[in-house]
């Protein structure tokens, strides 16, 4: 029989299933043995076997969490790329010259600086491109955006096989708990079958996520403040000018190899419970399309990716 309180899952005081991220074994292929359909239905929805409490389950496994993660790094991206664009015009316009035209500040001392602010530029646009196209050239924000879609996708099958085989241990007449659910664990060939669909869409969602967590870098490459001379300010800057200082780059090692502790732990994990990144980041699915070929989420209705997620009888997706 399988516990609840173990590798991943606890049992609530209601009988709500939950996720809770303390995954023990990480191998897909032993992982089956000590878990069913239960302990999958949680890792992909954060709860099963009972009633959701959304304050809860809003943290463990939230497609629009992803999608908020997705739009933070985009917009970051944006802003990096058109800070370093702005700095080169800048500074092309104070020290440039093109023709007859010359900037109000030439000489050793104004190209000088030229060639410091144009290298800062050069380094933020390089942290802006690492989260842009990630360590293997695909779109992070893109990628996570349709992951959330993924995820809504295999929330919303294990749902349907939970519904299609709680009404055909029904129809083989397993009657209605107090509660008005159906006890599918009184007809275990149920059981064998919901498992082994259920399991078929986490194995798909998984394969789904590892691109991911393989492309997002732990960290940025670091930026390094324009020259600065003895007296504290930029080498050759015109009176006035201020240092920017260094920047120190935002510390991404929550997005890499360890991205949390959900899909059960399999896949190198995405967070608890599976969908989330990180409590508090938003729950909205709708309306948050705001780069482009963003795929949107909304009711979930996404296309996302792999293999038909199940293909058991009556299965209308």
């Amino acid at each position: 029989m399988t516990d609840y309180n173990q590798n991943g899952t606890t049992l609530g005081s209601s009988g709500t299933i939950y996720a809770n991220g303390s995954v023990t074994n990480n191998d897909p292929s032993t992982w089956l043995a000590d878990n069913d359909w239960k302990s999958i239905m949680a890792a992909i929805c954060g709860y099963s076997s009972g009633y959701e409490d959304p304050t809860i389950t809003a943290t463990l496994a939230d497609p629009g969490q992803m999608r908020t993660v997705a739009e933070v790094l985009y917009d970051a991206q944006q802003a990096l790329s058109e800070t370093a664009q702005n700095l080169v015009s800048l500074i092309q316009e104070l020290t440039g010259s093109s023709g007859s035209w010359y900037g109000s500040w030439q000489g050793d001392a104004a190209q000088a600086a030229q060639d410091s602010i144009t290298t800062f530029a050069k380094q933020i646009q390089l942290n802006a491109d690492t989260l842009f196209t990630g360590q293997n050239g695909q779109e992070i924000a893109q990628q996570l955006a349709d992951n959330a879609v993924n995820l809504q996708n295999a929330q919303n099958d294990v749902k349907e096989i939970d519904s299609y085989y709680a009404t055909e241990a029904a129809n083989n007449g397993v009657g209605k708990s107090s509660n008005g659910t159906v006890p599918v664990s009184q007809d275990q060939v149920i059981v064998q079958m919901m498992t082994r669909d259920m399991y078929t869409v986490l194995q798909n969602l998984i394969s789904a996520y590892n691109p991911t967590i393989d492309n997002v870098p732990s960290s940025l490459p670091g930026v390094s403040s324009p020259a600065i001379n003895s007296s504290g300010s930029l080498d050759g800057n015109p009176p006035g000018a201020t240092d920017p200082g260094d920047v120190t780059p935002p510390d991404l090692s929550g997005l890499g190899s360890s991205l949390g502790n959900g899909l059960g732990g399999l896949g190198s994990s995405l967070s608890d419970g599976l969908g989330g990144l990180g409590s508090g980041l938003g729950n909205n699915l709708d309306g948050l399309a705001q780069f482009p070929g963003d795929t949107g989420v909304g009711s979930g209705t996404g296309s996302g990716t792999g293999s038909d997620l199940s293909q058991f009888p009556g299965d209308t997706g």
